[in-house]
């Protein structure tokens, strides 16, 4: 990720479907310090209480390699339905990521995964309402107003990634990127529809490549 020195909000969400069908999501916010020294109290009042009232895993604020603070929040899922509804619980109503779809089509070859899914942020910062950094900012105005104090673009200021790993090797439909085994995302923050759709090939294991 771009490091930027004002007013940085990052918020990344991960999707790590198993060959059974369960898995993981995972969810991170992170700040810089200059966004961190406008919160009373700093790092140490960042928290995802919705998030843990629902079973999700908090992970406490620490400042990481990349120089900025990050809350980190997970929780499992027994298979795709589960994992639609466990990534409604921190998207909601927001756009930030809905029509959520896990499929595993099997042959006697090979097993074929595709997720889909859309994102559509509604209302910029807004989509964020809910987390701990801007609430403990006083909301979705005062973030908004330090951000415009910056003289920053909103999307420099915000910056929203969605990534996804299936079994298999996979591929992503534009604008998706796959590195190191992922599909990657970057939405943007103005509101637009953005369609995400990605694919997994896992070959049955143990099974010979047919003579040529």
């Amino acid at each position: 990720m771009v490091v930027l020195s004002a007013c940085r909000l990052d918020v990344v969400v991960n999707l790590d479907v198993a060959a059974d069908a369960s898995g993981m999501v995972s969810v991170g916010v992170a700040a810089d310090d200059e966004l961190l020294a406008k919160v009373p109290g700093g790092a140490s009042v960042l928290a995802l209480d919705d998030l843990k009232a629902a079973g999700w895993t908090i992970t406490p604020a620490t400042k990481e390699a990349d120089g900025r603070t990050w809350v980190r929040a997970s929780k499992p899922f027994a298979n795709p339905e589960q994992a639609a509804a466990v990534v409604a619980e921190v998207s909601g109503s927001t756009g930030l990521l809905d029509a959520v779809t896990i499929v595993a089509a099997r042959n006697d070859v090979r097993t074929e995964w595709t997720f889909t899914a859309t994102s559509q942020l509604q209302g910029g910062l807004g989509a964020f309402s809910d987390t701990a950094l801007v609430t403990v900012l006083g909301g979705t105005p005062a973030l908004q107003a330090q951000v415009a104090a910056a003289g920053l673009p909103l999307d420099q200021a915000l910056r929203y990634e969605v990534s996804v790993k299936l079994p298999g090797v996979m591929t992503a439909k534009a604008p998706g990127e796959v590195t190191n085994g992922r599909a990657t995302w970057v939405p943007p923050v103005d509101g637009k529809l953005t369609d995400l759709a990605a694919t997994g090939i896992e070959p049955i294991p143990g099974l010979k490549p047919a003579p040529t």
